[in-house]
């Protein structure tokens, strides 16, 4: 009976978001009645237009006639050209199609038949006719992503994430592509070393192991150097050496979302700076989430990273020690301690009074004792709660 309250408050929960969703679906629903109610107008003016054009007349008089020579209507005529697909662009998404065997992707809606409006593609993003973002992921895409992309020159986001792609990311991504502020490219398959990003304006970077960095600790080449970065997602990236020295390297970015898991890599060995105010401390202070799961950091957690700057701290499986100094009322989101078993001594009193926490996982940790019994009823956000493996007795606390 006593896990009836917490079951309670997650039902209450789920009821919550289904009346956003459903909120979300009503709202949907009447903007497509109202592109339905466009189209059908529309419709009726082209139906109009036809049966002006088989009877030779025009559908408005001569003294509204639009005038070519005159600048306004001149604009009139011209402004279906605005959104005509741009040939170069056509060119180079043939090119990708053809050289990442596209007969075989999952989905190439459009990408087969004898129509030229890109722009309805699968995958195709446009602003103003131009090709704004291509979104591939998980598409079974194969073959050699070439320069060609480079092409897209008003491309902003790239995510071939998810595909069997081989050979290594075009330099010209970094160089050349300079609207391009999305790069998603983990478990692509493409491989070699990240060319460098010294003229990169990526605001966000997503790669994983397949690909190396010839820069200090394994990072991307010049990653320093491009200041517009605010995430960096490096999955199972080689990275490697002192935490303290390799975070440095970031110091001229102003960072949102730090995300390094590294299982089955090497890793960076800890410990984290001792004072608040040192640059790399700084650095983490600042972020909304830090991952640095899976790295053999052999060290304490600091209090500063408890507070709630970053919200979301994910240190599972770091050879983390000695007590968790989490602060009374941090307004961390979401914290995962697991696999962590020298941590294992008595459970943090302080783990209570976190409103707005929704997320504690501390499994195979070797906590020993009681849930506070407040643990539930001062967590008022809290949705999922996991402590596997972990030496706890008593009953869920009410």
């Amino acid at each position: 009976m006593a896990a009836v309250p917490l079951i309670t408050r997650q039902l209450e929960h789920i009821t919550a978001q289904i009346t956003m969703w459903s909120h979300q679906r009503a709202v949907l629903v009447s903007q497509l009645t109202e592109i339905d109610h466009k189209l059908a107008q529309l419709e009726q003016e082209r139906s109009s237009l036809l049966a002006h054009n088989r009877n030779g007349t025009l559908p408005f008089s001569s003294a509204s006639r639009p005038n070519v020579d005159d600048d306004v209507d001149s604009t009139f005529i011209k402004s279906p050209t605005v959104a005509i697909e741009n040939s170069r662009d056509l060119g180079v998404l043939e090119t990708i199609y053809n050289e990442t065997n596209g007969p075989m992707w999952i989905n190439h809606q459009g990408w087969q038949g004898t129509s030229r409006s890109y722009c309805s593609w699968y995958g195709v993003d446009c602003l103003n006719g131009r090709v704004s973002g291509l979104s591939l992921g998980g598409n079974h895409l194969t073959g050699k992503l070439s320069g060609a992309v480079c092409g897209l020159d008003q491309l902003k986001w790239l995510n071939v994430s998810n595909n069997l792609l081989t050979g290594s990311l075009p330099e010209c991504v970094m160089s050349r592509m300079r609207n391009l502020t999305d790069l998603d490219a983990k478990y692509s398959g493409l491989s070699g070393a990240v060319p460098s990003m010294a003229k990169s304006r990526l605001k966000a970077l997503r790669l994983s192991g397949s690909m190396t960095g010839s820069g200090p600790y394994g990072w991307p080449k010049d990653i320093g150097k491009a200041t517009a970065l605010t995430t960096i997602e490096l999955i199972q990236f080689d990275l490697k050496g002192d935490l303290i020295s390799a975070l440095s390297e970031l110091s001229n970015l102003t960072l949102k979302n730090l995300s390094l898991d590294q299982p089955s890599k090497s890793g960076f060995s800890g410990p984290f700076p001792d004072s608040a105010a040192s640059p790399v401390a700084e650095l983490l202070q600042g972020l909304w989430k830090l991952s640095l799961s899976f790295h053999p950091l052999h060290c304490q957690i600091p209090s500063y990273l408890l507070k709630g700057t970053p919200k979301k701290l994910y240190l599972q499986a770091t050879n983390l020690f000695g007590n968790v100094p989490i602060a009374r009322n941090s307004s961390l989101i979401t914290l995962v301690l697991s696999d962590n078993p020298q941590l294992g001594d008595q459970i943090p009193v302080s783990f209570p009074v976190i409103p707005d926490l929704n997320r504690l996982d501390f499994d195979n940790c070797e906590f020993k004792g009681v849930l506070p019994r407040d643990i539930c009823a001062s967590m008022p956000s809290l949705v999922r709660l996991s402590a596997v493996n972990n030496r706890i007795n008593g009953t869920l606390p009410p």
